[in-house]
């Protein structure tokens, strides 16, 4: 009895110990897992707090790539639509010669507004008409004041002396001196700059009192006069190079006319390629400084007083590489550099090389052009006449008046006009009664050495 009694004893004591062991047993394996647990999650976070990081870089870089696909396609079609729209335009004007004729000028098809743009005051309205007044020839001429339309891109030159009308005694001998010459030398803008409309330059309210006096030409005339023969008469229209329509529209009035196109335009070349195919003379209107720079900037290109002479001459090739099958030059605005006898005779001894012509456009009464090219030795001739230095289609017909006027009496004249749409209607109606007295010709064909 007492036997069973302790064996009995003897298994519930293993049977509590192994009771306790189970339970610190189970309270350490709670113990590591929760401990486990907590260091997983600690991971966990910590994986997913950078896997989150990669996300949005991939998501950044996936949508900078998609951008740039997105761009890379839009500019591979506008180079595409460009390139097909200029191959079929250059293609159908080669072959069929249609190309954008400006049969009927509107509003629609061309601009009201000039290529370079100087915006004026408001002009005073009490002054006279310019076509009414005929001034004595001993007498200054009385203040002129900008017509409402004068052509914003001739800005009157703010440092340009006044000057009286020469008398009958010192004008050149065989000038008619009648009231006809004295309104031209009202008329003969011989300050007028041509300026560029990068950003609008506000031109003086008021004119010079009194007008410069007309340039002699007689020499130069005497030198282009073909005695016994017809009058001729070359136009140039320059500013040319930023309106194709207006352009191509002009050179089918005359196939004669001749074309100056500014450096850099955005239609320069094209245009210069389609008229020469066409038999049209193509020249450079090449930027020069003017009086009021830098207040008035001339544009792309310009030649400047201040370039070294290797500056000078390399800015001249850019200008002359830059439009095709040019056979002479112009100046566009150079009040100021066409005075400069250096600058003139580096400019001129380059053209020489290339045997180019140079018209001086006489935005000056002191351009030293006529000595530089005598002395560099090239043909030369200057301006006769501006067309439309007051965009106003009365005045410009007064002009042709004039301008067929100087080619009776000289033999030949050279007008200067610009891609106005005035210009454009005022020209093709009055180039048949011109043509009725005088024949228009190239302007290399009134080219000579001083």
């Amino acid at each position: 009895m007492i036997f069973y009694l302790g064996m009995a004893f003897s298994v519930n004591s293993n049977k509590t110990e192994n009771s306790e062991d189970s339970y610190k047993q189970s309270i350490e394996d709670k113990t590591k897992f929760r401990q486990d647990e907590k260091q997983d999650k600690t991971k966990s976070r910590q994986q997913n707090k950078k896997e989150k990081s990669y996300n949005i870089i991939y998501e950044f870089l996936k949508g900078l790539a998609s951008i740039f696909l997105l761009v890379s396609v839009l500019a591979t079609l506008a180079m595409l639509a460009d390139l097909y729209f200029n191959y079929f335009l250059s293609r159908y004007v080669n072959q069929t010669g249609k190309n954008l004729t400006v049969s009927a000028l509107d509003e629609s098809t061309v601009s009201d507004r000039p290529l370079f743009e100087v915006f004026d005051d408001e002009p005073d309205t009490d002054e006279p008409d310019p076509e009414e007044i005929v001034p004595d020839s001993n007498e200054s001429l009385p203040e002129e004041v900008p017509s409402k339309d004068i052509s914003p891109d001739k800005v009157p030159s703010k440092e340009m002396p006044s000057a009286q009308v020469p008398s009958k005694k010192s004008l050149p001998e065989g000038r008619n001196q009648k009231h006809n010459d004295d309104n031209n030398a009202q008329f003969d803008q011989t300050s007028v700059e041509q300026t560029p409309d990068k950003a609008p330059t506000k031109a003086p309210t008021k004119a010079p009192k009194s007008v410069p006096p007309v340039p002699n030409k007689t020499n130069l005339s005497k030198n282009r006069r073909v005695d016994g023969g017809t009058p001729r008469v070359a136009i140039i229209i320059d500013d040319i190079g930023y309106d194709f329509k207006m352009a191509d529209a002009i050179s089918r009035i005359d196939r004669n006319l001749t074309i100056s196109i500014l450096p850099g335009s955005p239609s320069g070349r094209r245009i210069a390629q389609i008229l020469h195919a066409r038999g049209t003379q193509i020249m450079l209107h090449l930027p020069m400084e003017p009086l009021q720079y830098p207040s008035v900037d001339p544009g792309y290109g310009a030649i400047l007083s201040n370039m070294a002479h290797g500056e000078l001459v390399n800015m001249l090739n850019k200008n002359l590489d830059s439009i095709p099958h040019v056979k002479g030059i112009n100046n566009h605005m150079g009040s100021k550099l066409t005075t400069l006898s250096p600058q003139m005779n580096q400019i001129f001894t380059v053209l020489k090389k290339k045997n180019l012509f140079f018209i001086d456009s006489l935005t000056s009464k002191n351009s030293t052009c006529s000595h530089s090219a005598k002395l560099v030795n090239i043909a030369f001739a200057q301006r006769d006449i501006f067309l439309d230095n007051i965009k106003e289609s009365r005045y410009i017909k007064k002009q042709f008046r004039e301008l067929k006027r100087i080619a009776l009496q000289n033999g030949t004249a050279i007008a200067i006009g610009h891609p106005y749409r005035e210009t454009y209607i005022v020209l093709k109606e009055e180039i048949l009664n011109l043509k009725k007295n005088v024949v228009i010709v190239p302007v290399s064909e009134l080219v000579a050495v001083p």
